[in-house]
């Protein structure tokens, strides 16, 4: 059977083309590349998955063994560090799926990074609120994911397709401070 009029699909990182925006150094970011799990809980196994996997229900974030788990719903979680071959001791307490093609993840951080994401982000971000928290919200209205990696350290997740147009709001937000792009850690 022939390829017909097909082309090849490549990767490629979802943030490409980043470079840095404005002059001054109040806002850095750098892609993220992590194995993602959805992890989705069978009925009546919550307490024995949180148990086994260390997880916090939502809307928290934590984290054992190399893996982080965000609380994204009742009973549901994203594990972030872990391929979906790592989890299967889970498996008879709850749904797996890979959806680590399906997000894009960055980190946003500096002096000025509330500010930032004050201008999208309908969440209060303040360090005495949000500290283990995990918010499903959106952000310049795409659905985005986010969790304070560190202190004053954010880790936003979106979809892979809505990256560019992410990308494109964040370069905006943070002109004014300067945009520093850095090397994934």
């Amino acid at each position: 059977m022939g390829r017909g009029c097909m082309s090849e699909l490549t990767a490629a990182p979802a943030f490409i083309g980043m470079k840095n925006i404005g002059s001054g150094d109040g806002v850095h970011v750098a892609s993220l590349e992590y194995g993602i799990v959805s992890v989705l809980v069978r009925k009546g196994h919550a307490q024995a998955l949180m148990e086994k996997a260390g997880a916090l229900d939502a809307p928290r974030q934590s984290s054992a063994n190399g893996v982080t788990a965000l609380g994204i719903g009742p009973g549901r979680w994203l594990f972030l560090g872990a391929p979906l071959d790592q989890l299967t001791a889970l498996s008879d307490l709850a749904s797996l799926a890979d959806h680590s093609d399906g997000y894009a993840m960055f980190e946003v951080w500096g002096p000025k990074v509330r500010e930032t994401l004050a201008k999208g982000v309908p969440v209060d971000l303040h360090p005495s609120v949000f500290t283990d928290t995990v918010a499903v919200t959106v952000i310049a209205h795409i659905g985005a994911i986010v969790w304070q990696s560190a202190p004053d350290h954010f880790s936003i997740a979106v979809f892979r397709s809505y990256a560019g147009s992410f990308w494109h709001w964040l370069a905006a937000s943070a002109a004014e401070y300067g945009l520093t792009v850095k090397e994934p850690a």
